[in-house]
């Protein structure tokens, strides 16, 4: 649907979608950067309860980490973010869990899987900026034990 305030910019090309593989297969793309599939991510309300039941809760000042080890899917690491109303408004909700997501995505290659994993960002995490996000995912996601050994190093590059 096109907007009634007759934007410039509607002869531009459609942004693509999360999930869409890009041109080389490699992987989910949009606007030339990798992000996290549909596939990857935790979407059902069932699923995310799962998690906060039966998973192990490790957190620090700006997110709590909800990981339910799942041994019999060795391969599948689902993935999903939390961002109440007590963080701020619509805006910098989404912000956080932008932030959240990219900083998971850049930590994931020295991830196991085998996992479901449900983080849920504090008050303070809209005051964070993103390098104290991803600092922050990264040492939680070592003190659940889900690295593939020592420290986790994020891939290079900025999120824009």
């Amino acid at each position: 649907p096109r907007s009634s305030r007759g934007d410039a910019g509607s002869s531009a090309a459609p942004q693509q979608q999360l999930g869409h593989q890009g041109p080389q297969g490699q992987g989910a793309q949009a606007a030339g950067r990798l992000v996290l599939s549909a596939e990857e991510r935790l979407r059902s309300g069932s699923a995310f309860q799962q998690v906060y039941d039966q998973g192990r809760a490790t957190g620090d000042r700006f997110v709590v980490i909800h990981a339910l080890l799942r041994p019999d899917r060795p391969l599948e690491r689902l993935v999903g973010f939390a961002v109440g109303k007590k963080v701020g408004n619509a805006v910098m909700r989404n912000l956080v869990k932008r932030r959240l997501r990219e900083a998971f995505r850049k930590l994931s290659p020295g991830v196991i899987g085998g996992f479901w994993l449900g983080a849920r960002a504090k008050p303070a995490a809209a005051r964070a900026t993103y390098g104290q996000l991803e600092a922050s995912l990264g040492r939680l996601l070592e003190t659940a034990g889900l690295c593939t050994s020592g420290k986790l190093s994020p891939t290079s590059g900025s999120p824009s």
